[in-house]
């Protein structure tokens, strides 16, 4: 990174925190905002018919931070086992896979707009928007983080109640102890459930992101240099232009 995006990312960063101190100083209510990808991705016949014909799954998908997904996927698969539950692997084309039982489908990608409202739990990595979707969803969360922002965002589902953090390297007996643990948890069931009315989607959860933005500039810029933007993205919402 050069001195000039560092520069930025720093400024960002203040910025960031100054909104979101400034907003909670104000009285905004927490939201979150969920976008994917379900306006162009269908659920396939085999997935659909899948989901219709038994208990809610487990969901996992542990994102592009994996390396040792062979050990990965044969931990959750005897959890899911162990545990009599059914479950779906979101898992990358070239990932080494044990051998799975009927009880567990595989697919490299699937919307998790569209998946995660029929499963029972999500067992994932910690990105924000997995994390995002899952909110959106009302199920419980079982966190293994990886790198990055990861271990933030399972540090603050845990704090919410709607989930458990498990070490990444955790062994097969962790992860079915977690995933049972979770799976028996009623107040988490229940964090999750109220939790997911805070949660805006679709074409709106883009334009509500855009006004807290604005309002964090105008606090943090002056709401001069904030009115003309603000006035360029109400002539976008009028054209249907998003660019």
């Amino acid at each position: 990174m050069d001195a000039f995006a560092t520069r930025c990312a720093w400024a960002l960063s203040r910025l960031v925190c100054s909104a979101a101190n400034r907003l909670a100083a104000q009285g905004y209510s927490r939201r979150i905002s969920v976008v994917d990808e379900a306006d162009f991705r269908n659920v396939d016949e085999e997935l659909e018919d899948f989901l219709a014909k038994g208990p809610a799954p487990v969901v996992f998908t542990p994102g592009s931070t994996l390396v040792d997904g062979l050990s990965y996927y044969t931990a959750a698969a005897a959890a899911l086992n162990a545990l009599d539950c059914r479950g779906i692997f979101l898992a990358n084309q070239r990932t080494a896979l044990p051998q799975l039982t009927p009880n567990i489908l595989v697919r490299s990608y699937v919307p998790l707009s569209r998946l995660l409202p029929r499963a029972r739990a999500l067992v994932h990595h910690g990105g924000i928007g997995t994390a995002s979707q899952a909110f959106a969803a009302g199920i419980p969360q079982l966190i293994t983080p990886f790198a990055h922002d990861q271990f933030d965002n399972a540090a603050r589902v845990e704090s919410l109640g709607c989930g458990i953090q498990m070490r990444s390297h955790a062994s097969g007996p962790a992860m079915l102890e977690a995933l049972k643990q979770l799976l028996a948890d009623e107040l988490i069931q229940s964090n999750c459930t109220a939790f997911r009315a805070r949660v805006v989607s679709g074409e709106s959860a883009c334009m509500k992101a855009l006004s807290t933005i604005e309002i964090a500039a105008a606090g943090c810029l002056g709401k001069n240099r904030v009115e003309s933007t603000s006035e360029r993205r109400q002539e976008l919402a009028a054209t249907g232009t998003h660019n």
